[in-house]
């Protein structure tokens, strides 16, 4: 890969073994990669015809993940004359928007957050995405064939202003970060080659979620017509310590003000959801985890106003299942009877 044309060189074609990056893949981001590395083949700079500035195809990728063998839209993470490693390059995956410490030190500072806003909202030219993501990425060398044009600004800017807190959502995309050897300056060891990155879709989520007023009045007591998503918790289940049936749970009126049957009413439809096949997230299923241990240890008459940081932790989880029953996170609402 050739990029700051400051000078002409003869094309260097490089071919060496590339040691994989000792780091355990990512566990927190929104994709499932695979954990062990696979196979990269930079396509030609500004060669592309897929979207971005270099075709990058991988291959030898286990099925089940979100990512598999085949060819992605890539851009060059680093600003300078560095050859892209390989053909032979086996390495690690990263996704961009897992938790910092599990990427590669270099990595670490980058704001991927606005990186991956950047690649979600482009303007202009192929040159103009590059540059602006070498700008975000603060690894610009100010190479006189990518010049810093209005559109570059305004992306920018853009990013940095509204991307903070960027986590990509369904359909969006995400930076995957294709380790070589790190950033750093050209020639400084162990920076010879140059770090890349794809786009990688985030998944759209199966199925559509129904709101807790729905679970209720499609009970086996309710009227025409059933539910039978019921039938994988049944409705005169006890729910947990509380001596009430899960129906019954599901029934109390939201005006008790009672902290246990809020989360309790969110905390069943979310089930019943889940049970129907609907997709969930990472964070309503750690949600709904931290529920089942809390229906586990107390009792509906617990005075949580006298645990403030618990109660606040039972309304919270409410408010997140909340959202999931409602199609404000996961994969949407469905249209109701």
């Amino acid at each position: 890969m050739r990029r700051k044309a400051h000078f002409i060189l003869a094309p260097i074609f490089c071919v060496i073994a590339v040691f994989v990056f000792a780091a355990s893949a990512q566990s927190q981001g929104v994709l499932n990669l695979p954990p062990g590395p696979v196979s990269v083949v930079h396509g030609p700079w500004l060669g592309a015809i897929l979207g971005g500035t270099i075709d990058i195809t991988l291959s030898g990728v286990p099925v089940g993940y979100d990512v598999s063998d085949g060819t992605y839209v890539g851009w060059c993470s680093e600003d300078n004359f560095q050859p892209d490693a390989g053909p032979g390059l086996s390495t690690i995956l990263y996704d961009s928007t897992d938790a910092p410490a599990s990427l590669p030190l270099t990595y670490q500072g980058v704001p991927w957050p606005k990186v991956n806003y950047l690649l979600n909202h482009k303007l202009g030219t192929l040159q103009e995405i590059q540059a602006a993501l070498w700008i975000i990425m603060d690894t610009d060398a100010s190479s006189p064939t990518f010049p810093t044009t209005a559109n570059v600004t305004a992306m920018v800017n853009d990013a940095n202003t509204n991307g903070g807190g960027f986590i990509p959502s369904y359909g969006q995309i995400v930076a995957v970060l294709i380790y070589a050897d790190g950033f750093g300056a050209y020639g400084a060891s162990p920076d010879n080659f140059q770090d890349t990155l794809i786009e990688v879709q985030v998944p759209t989520m199966s199925g559509c979620t129904l709101t807790l007023g729905y679970w209720k009045t499609h009970s086996i007591y309710g009227p025409a017509p059933y539910d039978s998503t019921w039938a994988c918790i049944g409705e005169d289940t006890p729910f947990y310590l509380s001596g009430k049936t899960y129906l019954e749970a599901l029934s109390v009126p939201s005006s008790t003000g009672n902290a246990y049957y809020i989360l309790a009413r969110q905390f069943i439809a979310a089930k019943l959801n889940i049970c129907s096949g609907t997709g969930t997230t990472a964070e309503v299923a750690a949600a709904m985890t931290w529920a089942d241990s809390f229906f586990k240890t107390y009792l509906p008459s617990y005075d949580l106003k006298a645990v403030p940081a618990l109660r606040k932790e039972v309304v919270s989880t409410a408010k997140l299942l909340d959202s999931y029953n409602n199609g404000e996170i996961g994969p949407g609402h469905c249209p109701e009877d």
